[in-house]
């Protein structure tokens, strides 16, 4: 699509090469403004100036926009988690409270949970941590991820859960965690001064 806008903005690009920015070279997008999917970042697109708000689009051009739009607003948020990279940070928090190091160090921890035909550890974790977070029944928590069965919200919590014990809790919270020094150390001055003890008597 040869435009006036599209010009400017390969001219606005190139501009940039005298700086220690990475730039688009042999097709290969650079980091800093690229996500690894290809597509632009959010910060990237607001840094863009704006040369023309009318853009002339032919017949064809228009029906391929149309379609992507189609096809990315018929994606429900589930199918969108299979890849978490293209999920925004902001989704990831206000839905898990966790950010996506913080649901992948999760996820990792999680060694007897495997990926399934139905969802990835990744979707599992997620829906697990928003029914936490959120205490929803699960039929509306399928209505929100447009799951076609509530039984499914089910079996993936339990899933979870049964992991989460098996795996997270005994090397992150259960007293065995901690050695028998962290313990002391932690403790004995709330046990000093709860009991009014000496140092001899610790």
């Amino acid at each position: 699509m040869e435009t006036e806008s599209s010009s400017n903005l390969s001219t606005s690009i190139s501009e940039n090469q005298n700086d220690d920015e990475q730039i688009v070279v042999e097709n290969v997008p650079c980091t800093i403004h690229f996500q690894e999917n290809g597509l632009l970042k959010e910060e990237a697109i607001d840094e863009i100036p704006i040369y023309k708000n009318v853009t002339t689009m032919k017949k064809d051009e228009v029906k391929i926009l149309l379609e992507s739009l189609r096809v990315t607003s018929s994606k429900s948020l589930f199918d969108q988690l299979r890849d978490i990279k293209t999920v925004p940070e902001t989704t990831c928090l206000n839905f898990t409270g966790f950010t996506k190091d913080e649901l992948f160090f999760i996820k990792n921890e999680l060694k007897s949970l495997y990926d399934t035909e139905n969802r990835t550890k990744v979707q599992a974790v997620f829906i697990y941590l928003f029914w936490l977070r959120k205490g929803l029944d699960q039929t509306t928590i399928s209505e929100i991820f447009q799951l076609k069965y509530r039984q499914l919200v089910s079996n993936i919590c339990e899933q979870v859960r049964s992991a989460v014990l098996k795996d997270f809790v005994p090397k992150n919270l259960r007293a065995n965690h901690l050695t028998r020094d962290d313990w002391l150390l932690q403790n004995t001055e709330m046990v000093a001064e709860l009991f009014d003890l000496n140092s001899s008597q610790l």
